[in-house]
């Protein structure tokens, strides 16, 4: 019976995800994705753009992130959301967000973060 390129390219897909799972398997590596959240109220008295920063655990790196304003809060408008540093100056390891307007509202900031969660559990107090 010959195979249709759709049956080729399912056995590549295949083949492909079990070599990746392999690899996983072999080196022992885990890895552990979560939010962190910043929730921050705005002082009535706030001129100018309001930027918040929200991080990762130490020797974790961001993957994504985002902002938003309180639902049914209205004038606060999302001017910008990035990675924390910008990714042109190192990984990113947070995410930062700026709001115009934001006077006396309360306005969120999210990272997601991914790491080793062992990393953690092993560091050496500073003295």
């Amino acid at each position: 019976m010959k195979r249709n390129s759709k049956d080729n390219r399912r056995r590549r897909v295949g083949r492909l995800t079990l070599l990746g799972l392999a690899s996983w398997l072999m080196c022992g590596c885990t890895i552990s994705t979560y939010v962190n959240r910043a929730t921050f109220n705005v002082p009535n008295d706030h001129a100018g753009t309001a930027f918040v920063t929200v991080s990762c655990l130490s020797g974790h790196n961001a993957t994504g992130g985002g902002a938003r304003v309180n639902p049914g809060d209205t004038g606060a408008t999302l001017r910008t959301s990035e990675p924390s540093p910008p990714a042109t100056l190192g990984t990113p390891t947070g995410w930062r967000a700026g709001f115009d307007g934001a006077a006396g509202h309360q306005i969120e900031v999210f990272v997601v973060c991914a790491g080793d969660p062992q990393a953690q559990r092993f560091e050496v107090p500073k003295l």
